[in-house]
């Protein structure tokens, strides 16, 4: 995978998919493996971490990551509209059930894991925080801010964690997915989610020094909840469905 310039990307046809450059954006993990899984082609673009990402901002209204592009149509920023996008304009087996009642939830594990106040965004908090962005004066403060990493949520973020890695573990209980018997999006979303909490090996990983030290339980609350069939599933999903190793080169 390459990544094009904001300015070579505004003149392509076609999906265009907004990423991280050279990180594991677990958001952006996820949609590339929602795309890759609906077998639809996209030409990557680079956004710069905590960066202005001024031109991009112009380009599509937003600064962050992920974003997909279609043509001449507004970004989808959201997890929720990029996975829908993807099942409606994709092919291969669908992500989600066609019944309304399995439907809501699966989108509802999906939720749990990458939605705001969900698995991600709470261990986000604990990231920022051992980073000092809830400390006042901080140089990350306002990033901090947008993301709701107070002193209080800080603390109360490991608690959270461990409580939503439990109610993923017992969905895994005798099952061969989160959702029953197929491969859904909530399987995505955790292989993507959980490389935040215990990063998958260098060999298919090749994270930068800085998020080897902030990828990890934070908490031995977190890293007991961590269980053997979590990250066993994890593992399984990577190899059989996503594809080993990782790819986010620098741009």
């Amino acid at each position: 995978m390459r990544y094009h310039a904001v300015a070579e990307a505004r003149a392509l046809p076609g999906v265009r998919l907004v990423l991280t450059a050279g990180v594991p954006g677990p958001w952006g993990e996820s949609a590339k493996a929602v795309l890759r899984h609906h077998r639809i082609g996209f030409a990557a673009v680079a956004q710069e971490a905590m960066g202005a990402n001024a031109e991009l901002a112009a380009w599509t209204g937003c600064r962050n990551a992920p974003q997909l592009v279609v043509d001449d149509l507004p970004a989808l920023t959201g997890w929720h509209d990029i996975l829908a996008w993807a099942e409606r304009h994709g092919a291969g087996a669908p992500l989600l059930p066609a019944a309304p009642a399995a439907r809501a939830d699966a989108l509802g594990l999906c939720a749990l894991i990458a939605g705001p106040d969900g698995l991600g965004w709470t261990h986000r908090v604990s990231i920022m925080a051992g980073m000092g962005a809830h400390a006042a004066g901080s140089p990350l403060a306002s990033v901090g801010r947008a993301y709701g990493c107070t002193q209080a949520a800080a603390a109360a973020a490991p608690t959270r964690v461990a409580a939503m890695l439990g109610v993923l573990d017992a969905r895994l209980a005798g099952r061969a997915f989160l959702g029953g018997d197929t491969l859904g999006a909530a399987d995505l979303y955790w292989a993507a989610f959980s490389n935040m909490l215990s990063p998958l090996p260098r060999d298919v990983n090749p994270m930068p020094e800085m998020l080897w030290r902030l990828y990890r339980p934070g908490s031995a609350e977190v890293d007991a909840a961590l269980t053997p069939a979590l990250l066993a599933h994890r593992d399984r999903v990577w190899r059989d469905h996503i594809g080993l190793p990782l790819d986010y080169p620098a741009a």
